[in-house]
Order: structure tokens, then sequence, then C-alpha cells
């Protein structure tokens, strides 16, 4: 994960609901990239509609030269909306997304084109139903043409239905989407194996935490969405601990907004990172609005992890837009992004974290931090 999503997240706003979408987004992203580095097929980013289009096209950039792989979002109203998609073969997709609101969509067909618009058939399953691993009851083939429509049907509808449905869905040429790439990266790539990303020995554990338990149950309802679809495996209870199949860099953010001294070393106390799987490096994203500049104080200096047993793995990288320490303007939306790596070092080109605060507030953060130990950079 990269500054711009926190930082698009935070300049505007968006919902808690917009935001757990894209926890999901980045954790299947991180496991497909890491493991395309690692096993040497390549991939790119494509952005459909809604928030790929704010902030992905900015980071296209570093993966555009070797395009084998695709993330897509394709939009058919709020049923579908940000489910991304990943290339398999030519006529079939798995997911690699999952919201709350949104439906898994278990397979995509490419059916060709019809005149000027090109047309996709989904077989898309409600979440509960794939959490829970049930079997795929009844079919019900139906056609969007547009969105607004597809709204109005399924709230007429959606009480009547099963399930489990099949919708074909026309993406209109006038429209801003990755259609025409995507046709021609069907035809030039008839075949792309994705099961190596999921066959990657050794596991190792992290254990999820939340700011409060309504956070933890959505964050759980996602990743248990995950290990259904074979991007994860584990269980997830009540301590909420998940087994990555050898994800060499897992990306986990959660909002920080308004949240006491005491829900905060609370929350952060719950961290537990198992070593014992010779983990290469764990990163730990945190977006912390400054509501109160001495936060970021009492996190470090309350959470006895940081302080404690980690210590000698943890480096906090502390930079700003061009990568020193760099000051910025302090403005309404100020924030801190910080970064833990566990047992790795880490390179320029890797540091995330990122200061929009003011030159006393920075200074007092970095002798805090080289007082505990930490290394700043």
């Amino acid at each position: 994960m990269y500054l711009t999503e926190l930082e698009n997240i935070a300049k505007h706003g968006y919902s808690l609901q917009w935001y757990l979408t894209d926890i999901a987004k980045y954790l299947a992203l991180w496991s497909i990239s890491e493991a395309s580095r690692k096993y040497g097929f390549k991939y790119v980013l494509g952005g459909g509609t809604g928030l790929n289009d704010i902030y992905f096209p900015r980071n296209l950039r570093r993966f555009s030269r070797d395009i084998d792989l695709y993330l897509i979002n394709v939009g058919a109203g709020e049923f579908t909306k940000y489910v991304n998609l990943c290339l398999k073969n030519r006529e079939y997709y798995r997911t690699v997304g999952i919201g709350k609101y949104e439906a898994v969509i278990q397979g995509l067909t490419y059916k060709g084109v019809r005149g000027n618009n090109t047309v996709y058939k989904f077989r898309i399953a409600a979440p509960k139903q794939i959490m829970g691993g049930r079997k795929i009851p009844d079919i019900l083939p139906f056609t969007v043409k547009k969105s607004k429509g597809f709204n109005k049907w399924w709230l007429e509808n959606k009480h009547k239905l099963p399930r489990v449905y099949e919708i074909e869905v026309t993406v209109f040429k006038g429209e801003k989407t990755h259609a025409n790439p995507l046709e021609e990266k069907i035809y030039k790539n008839p075949a792309i194996n994705l099961t190596k990303w999921i066959e990657l020995p050794p596991p190792f554990t992290v254990t999820v935490f939340a700011l409060e338990d309504l956070l933890a149950s959505k964050v759980e309802a996602i990743l248990s969405g995950l290990i259904s679809k074979g991007v994860l495996s584990g269980k997830i209870g009540g301590r909420r601990t998940v087994k990555v199949r050898d994800v060499y860099d897992l990306t986990i953010a959660f909002l920080v907004k308004n949240y006491s001294r005491e829900k905060l070393v609370n929350s952060l106390n719950g961290l537990n990172i198992d070593l014992k799987y010779g983990i290469k490096s764990v990163r730990l994203v945190m977006l912390q609005t400054l509501i109160d500049p001495n936060k970021f104080r009492e996190l470090v200096e309350y959470v006895p992890h940081l302080r404690g047993k980690l210590r000698e793995w943890v480096s906090i990288v502390l930079t700003a837009y061009s990568n020193t320490l760099e000051l910025c303007e302090q403005t309404p939306e100020d924030y801190i992004a910080y970064k833990i790596v566990v047992g790795e070092k880490i390179r320029r080109k890797d540091v995330i974290a990122k200061f929009r605060i003011s030159e006393p507030q920075v200074t007092h953060v970095i002798n805090k931090l080289e007082k505990l130990g930490f290394p700043v950079r």
C-alpha cells in the first residue's frame, strides 16, 4: 500500500464501509504482487469505477512495463461495486476482494462484443453464503444494462431471490472502463497461471486487532471471505488470528480518528506478531488523524510491544513527501502514517510513512522515538 491511498482517504473523508472494502482490496493485492515477484509472473493494476479511478493511476506507472495480470474493477451498481477480479484464463476470473455490502464474484465469463458493447457474464453469491461455505443453490439469470436500472431492480426484487445469481453486464464503450485493454489481454494471453500464489509454504501467523468490536467484526468478515476464496488460509476466531500463505509483505491498514489514549493503547496491546515462521517482513500501516498532537507520543510511549520485546526488530520510519524529513505546512487534514517493519531492513523506495505536521511536533516525536531506541531515518 502506498501513501497516495491513505492520503486520499484522509482528504476526502471516505466512509468506514469504503475503507474496509479497501482493506480487503490491498490484502489481496499484496498477496498477488509479492507472489508475482517471487514466482516470476507479471501483473498490473486496472481500475474501472469508483475508488480505483481516484488513486490507482499514479501507481500504475511502476507496474506498466510488464503486464500479465489485471486487477479489474467492474461496476454494476451497489451489488458489485468495488469488487476486484483477476485474470486466470480466457473465460474465467476469480475474486480477490470482498466488502461488507459487496457480493463475491465467483466467476466471470467474457462473452465478446455485441455491437459496440462489451458483455461479461457474472455468477455472484452473497457474502454470508460464501463465508459459511454452503453450496450454491439456484442460479437466476438476468441482464443488467445500466447501474441505475440494476439498483432499482435490486431494491424491488432482492427479497424474492435466491442467494446466488447469474447476471450479464454490458460495459458500454463510451464509459470510462478498461474494457478494451482487457479484451486485448485476453487474446494475447489465453492462459495465465494463478495457482502458484495459493501454494506458497510455509504460513506465518498475524493477529489482526481493531480499535473497537464493530470494526473488528467487519475486518473478520472480510478476512473470512478472503480465506474462503483461497487468498488466505486459516480460521478467524476470537483472537482474530489468520495464517497467510507466505505473503512476505502483508499490509493491514486501520483508520484511527478521535480515539482516546486508552482505546489506542488497548488496541495496540492486542498486536501479536508470531516470528516463529521466519517472516521476512510484516507491514502495519496506520492512519492517525492528529486531533490531539500528543496522541502519537502517547501511542509510542504506552504501547509495551514497541518499547519491549519487539524493539530489536522494529524500525519506525518517518519521512515526508520527498522521502526526507521535509516539513509540510499544517492543514486540517493533518495526519501521521507510520510503518513497522519486522525482521527486514527498509530500502529507501519502500518508505511509505510520511508526516504532514508542524515542526515542533515532528521534533518532539523524533526525540521520543530516539530515546526509546528506534532508528529514525
